[in-house]
């Protein structure tokens, strides 16, 4: 069965950043903050490769750095763990830390991509 690799995710990283973690940015948003969200990837017959864009907000470029490098190193340590009770990550694929500036607000924002490897859970 497919899972909430959504949930799963923003669960690890919230252990490991520093930071509120989630999947929605709250209004007002926090001077610190991680957005995961999956942005596609397919699904085979005993797996699932998900595809995710992790964004991080700071108020200095230094500080947004440090949160996605702090959520970009948690999610390649994840490799061969279950990050919850329920969801074992085979192996990851995590794309490089782009300074990326929120066009709505123009807040330092650094950003990347991760690509998982999970076993699918028991139907």
């Amino acid at each position: 069965m497919p899972q909430d690799v959504e949930a799963a995710l923003v669960a690890h990283l919230a252990q490991s950043v520093g930071c509120d973690v989630g999947t929605r940015v709250p209004n007002p948003r926090p001077e610190k903050f991680v957005r995961v969200r999956r942005t596609g990837g397919i699904t085979g017959r005993f797996f699932e490769q998900p595809t995710l864009l992790v964004e991080c907000w700071a108020t200095s470029e230094p500080d947004a750095f440090d949160i996605a490098k702090a959520a970009s190193s948690a999610l390649a340590a994840a490799a061969g763990t279950w990050i919850t009770e329920d969801t074992w990550i085979n192996d990851t694929e995590v794309g490089g830390l782009v300074n990326f500036d929120d066009p709505s607000t123009s807040c330092p924002r650094y950003q990347f991509t991760a690509r998982l490897w999970l076993r699918l859970a028991p139907a």
